[in-house]
């Protein structure tokens, strides 16, 4: 049996409003008195803000820039890139919504409009017969005092008013038809004493004297609530929700800019001061750098600033202002640990010099990129055929990745292509493939998804030893039938590291090892050479050398030494190709556009008592 409850309590409750009034502070918003100036208990009165739930979707162990292909910088390990669920990125309104056409004045049981309509979730029978009477008492207080419009309006099944500034934003962005859905609250004061809120199943309003009255969505309130809230540096917003496309968001405040992305990969980032001016600066999420996909976060010195982006990262510093660093040579930084580094921060933007390289300065130096490294992790699948299809290769083939290149080698043609975007993890269908009981056997697929760089280092060990570590992924294909598509047959690691050595003034070492390819009577082969660091060389080849290797282990390593001239000058050894052969599994595969340098070193003229050649700390090891 329904409880009874007449619309006459209900304007009861909107006469007595009137005698006890309303706050000034809340006058310019809400002249007419509600229902809810009366009603409100001690916690909704209160100075205080809701509680938004944050929901942590990283899985334990994974890094929190990983989709993007990114490394993660020294104490960021565990920031949440996505705090909100997947039902809160997709928010709903009440499909066809439409206020009570007749609200009964008291309950009459069969005769509500929950007797005749479904009650949408969240809200009860009972909550819904509330809204009603509330409905009807407004129409009634309307006709009392004459008005032309509403300045509060209840959204059945929900009892709560929306009222004032806050109800004609709410109106018009389609009321509980808008994502918002239905009202959860009355119109509560804010911790400040002068701002108001009203509060829904999706989101909030917030009005200000000063900035109007703005929607607020679930995962903005996330980087919203751990900011402070409007009494943090964020402030009130002064926009609502602007759509960027491809579910990218903004929404601008008094103190900065939140970007949400509300869909996978999700993301939420406020953005703001020298920063946000730079990346304005670079043409926004239209240039290489993409949308924001963290807030501004401090730097393990407590000094430095930065933000993290989709394709790159901008730092700041009080010395050096706003730099951006993306690519490779984010990437090289990286590697050294950022600013923990001997680099330190960047000083500038990153520049091309005359051999097209891709430059720029540090504070402990200058980092070169190969605009030819495809620094992002990619899926070594998708790519090779994508390159077979791109060359019309229907035959069965070798293959090895790298991100300097992928190699296709059929029965007489050699195919070479480099990975591209549409090759990354964030859009590949392939999961991370990768065996955990590695077998000796040319079956099964054991490695697709790489990391960032599949070339890490350089690591200086002291003055006079540099090395690096390579990861590649290689294997064959079936061959294709006319009803049988190309698949991948067998796919394995391999893992080695080039080493160059000074142990003498006139004499270097490269050592090869082959870390782990435990396989039949392999034989691995990377050729190099000794360059000087001299422009407008014809040609900088100066000695060329071959490391081949056909059982893994560091006492199974092979050392190559050549001779380095006795002028003083800057070399280098640059690896320049490498190819791997299995006869057993009849596989034969080279990569050819695999270049790196192993690490520039110094000599000084060579004297009988003359000093050793160094490699410099940071080590320059650019191509």
């Amino acid at each position: 049996m329904k409880r009874t409850f007449s619309a006459a309590t209900i304007a009861v409750a909107i006469v007595s409003a009137v005698t006890i009034g309303i706050p000034a502070a809340a006058q310019p918003l809400d002249p007419h008195p509600s229902i809810s100036e009366v009603q409100l208990n001690p916690e909704e009165q209160a100075p205080s803000h809701p509680a938004v739930t944050t929901t942590n979707n990283s899985e334990a162990g994974e890094e929190p820039f990983a989709a993007w292909g990114l490394a993660t910088p020294p104490g960021a390990e565990n920031y949440e890139v996505n705090q909100v669920s997947d039902e809160e990125l997709d928010p709903r309104g009440v499909e066809g919504w439409q206020p009570t056409p007749d609200p009964q004045d008291e309950i009459v049981d069969g005769q509500m409009r929950s007797d005749i309509e479904t009650v949408p979730e969240d809200f009860s029978d009972a909550d819904a017969d509330r809204a009603e009477l509330a409905e009807s008492a407004l129409e009634s207080d309307r006709e009392i005092s004459l008005q032309a419009s509403p300045r509060c309006s209840v959204y059945w099944p929900s009892w709560f008013e929306v009222c004032g500034s806050i109800r004609a934003k709410y109106d018009s962005m389609g009321g509980p038809q808008s994502f918002l859905s239905l009202p959860k609250s009355y119109q509560l004061i804010n911790p400040d004493g002068i701002g108001r809120r009203s509060e829904f199943v999706n989101g909030f309003i917030y009005w200000h004297p000063d900035t109007g009255a703005h929607s607020v969505s679930i995962p903005v309130s996330v980087v919203w609530q751990r900011h402070g809230w409007e009494g943090g540096f964020l402030g009130y917003p002064t926009t609502s929700d602007m759509a960027l496309g491809d579910q990218w968001f903004k929404q601008s405040f008094q103190g900065g800019h939140v970007y949400t992305h509300n869909t996978l990969p999700a993301s939420q980032a406020s953005i703001q001061g020298a920063i946000y001016d730079k990346w304005q600066s670079l043409g926004a999420q239209n240039s290489e750098l993409g949308f924001p996909i963290s807030d501004e976060l401090t730097a393990s010195d407590g000094i430095g600033r930065y933000n993290v982006f989709e394709g790159g990262m901008i730092y700041w510093t009080p010395q050096h202002g706003a730099h951006a660093v993306t690519g490779g040579i984010l990437a090289k930084w990286a590697l050294q640990n950022f600013e923990r580094s001997g680099y330190g921060y960047p000083i500038g933007d990153a520049t091309t010099n005359e051999q097209e390289e891709l430059t720029q300065d540090f504070e402990g130096g200058t980092i070169f990129a190969d605009p030819n490294f495809f620094w992002q992790p990619f899926s070594c699948i998708d790519a090779i055929f994508r390159i077979a299809l791109e060359n019309s290769v229907v035959d069965d083939f070798d293959f090895i990745c790298s991100n300097r290149g992928i190699s296709l080698t059929t029965s007489d043609t050699n195919f070479f292509g480099m990975p591209t975007v549409d090759d990354v993890v964030a859009t590949t269908s392939f999961p991370q493939l990768r065996s955990t009981n590695r077998t000796p056997a040319n079956i099964g697929v054991e490695c697709d998804l790489r990391e960032p760089s599949s070339i890490s280092g350089p690591l200086r060990s002291g003055a006079y030893k540099v090395s690096k570590s390579v990861h590649l992924c290689f294997g064959q294909t079936e061959p294709p039938t006319p009803t049988k598509p190309l698949k991948v047959k067998w796919s394995k690691e391999l893992a080695w590291t080039i080493a160059n050595t000074l142990p003498q003034r006139q004499i270097g070492a490269v050592t090869l090892q082959v870390n782990s390819l435990d396989l039949p009577g392999f034989t691995f082969t990377v050729d190099s050479r000794l360059q000087e660091d001299k422009k407008f060389q014809i040609d900088p080849t100066m000695q060329r050398m071959v490391n081949t290797v056909s059982d893994p282990g560091a006492n199974r390593s092979k050392v190559v030494n050549y001779d380095i001239p006795t002028r003083p000058g800057t070399y280098f050894v640059e690896v320049t190709g490498i190819s791997l052969k299995i006869p057993d599994w009849n596989y034969n595969a080279e990569l050819n556009g695999l270049r790196f340098a192993i690490g520039r070193y110094h000599c000084p003229q060579y004297r009988y008592y003359s000093d050793l050649c160094e490699f410099p700390d940071p080590v320059d090891d650019h191509t």
